[in-house]
């Protein structure tokens, strides 16, 4: 019996409190930083917020108000850095960059006030059967823009995960801290979080499964791109190609490629053999293993078990059998 359900709630545990997180910041030289070294570490495990009025919506729970415990990363502008997350983004749903300008330390900025621009962002792909967004990503990466000011910043990813229906956004988010040099006079243009974004947002109540293609494409949630909008994004194991964008649409929408690649296979594997695959066109990866069971996602990012029984020796069946007679 305990070899039946254990399978299960191996399941339980990889598809309800497995989400993700950014953990990593990846430096100029492409170096996949300690966890946490250079990003604020949230207290919000099962990681998203979901409400567009909250403070959270700045780093996530527990990493908006000090930073005192992460490093600050010096880098150049034109520089090109980024985010590992801990798993696959196989929710789908876009993703944006920010950056907020710090008054002083990033370490001491709780990110309030209007400070905040879009640097980069991945869109779904879209025809006339739909909305798809790229479930297999792990890596994003993006160059800093040249005409910023030299300053600290809070560098800040969001993934607006879409797939809980009409009206349910989840928000990942995680922010981490750069001191910026090199820069120009530049002065984009900033919103302020919470505040960038409301509740009805067209972005945020589209329903990705019964999307037909009206007469304006979908547009990500915020502002537009400041900067070139250059970037890219991978699997755990593979690799991406670049895309790029330019923020002079009134939409925000970019031309090119979005940035938004597959990876070879970015798919997780384990002994216990509960894995989280990517999701691909095809249904996505999964991991098999001494119990027989494995986890993946759909097309959709839902998380789906599949599972063999184990096979059980007669020995162990007679132990089982005489602990369900003495119990």
């Amino acid at each position: 019996m305990l070899l039946v359900l254990l399978p299960l709630w191996l399941f339980l545990v990889g598809c309800v409190s497995a989400h993700y997180r950014f953990t990593s910041l990846i430096s100029p030289d492409g170096t996949v930083t300690d966890a946490y070294e250079y990003v604020r570490k949230n207290t919000n495990d099962n990681s998203p917020v979901v409400d567009v009025t909250s403070d959270d919506m700045r780093c996530n729970t527990g990493a908006t108000n000090d930073g005192a415990d992460a490093k600050t990363l010096d880098v150049k502008t034109g520089d090109t850095v980024g985010f590992m997350a801990d798993n696959l983004l196989y929710h789908q749903g876009p993703v944006d960059v920010y950056l907020g300008q710090a008054p002083d330390s990033a370490s001491s900025w709780d990110g309030s006030g209007k400070a905040w621009f879009k640097i980069f962002q991945i869109g779904p792909e879209q025809s006339d059967n739909g909305l798809k967004f790229d479930v297999s990503i792990q890596k994003v990466t993006f160059t800093l823009p040249d005409s910023i000011p030299d300053a600290e910043y809070l560098l800040r990813i969001e993934h607006t995960a879409l797939h809980a229906g009409t009206g349910k956004p989840e928000f990942y988010i995680s922010c981490a801290q750069l001191k910026v040099s090199g820069g120009s006079s530049g002065s984009p243009s900033m919103v302020e979080i919470p505040g960038w974004l409301s509740a009805d947002d067209p972005s945020l109540t589209v329903n990705i499964y019964n999307w037909n293609k009206p007469s304006s494409d979908y547009t990500n949630p915020g502002p537009a791109v400041y900067g070139s909008g250059t970037g890219s994004s991978s699997g755990g194991d593979g690799s991406g190609s670049s895309g790029s964008g330019s923020g002079g649409g009134d939409d925000g929408s970019y031309g090119g490629d979005d940035g938004s690649t597959s990876g070879d296979d970015g798919s997780y594997g384990g002994d216990d053999g509960n894995s989280t695959g990517d999701a691909g066109g095809s249904g996505g990866g999964s991991g098999s293993g001494s119990d027989g069971s494995s986890t993946y996602n759909d097309d959709y990012g839902h998380c789906v078990l599949k599972y063999t029984p184990p096979t059980v020796h007669k020995s162990y069946k007679r132990r089982i059998v005489r602990w369900l007679w003495q119990a």
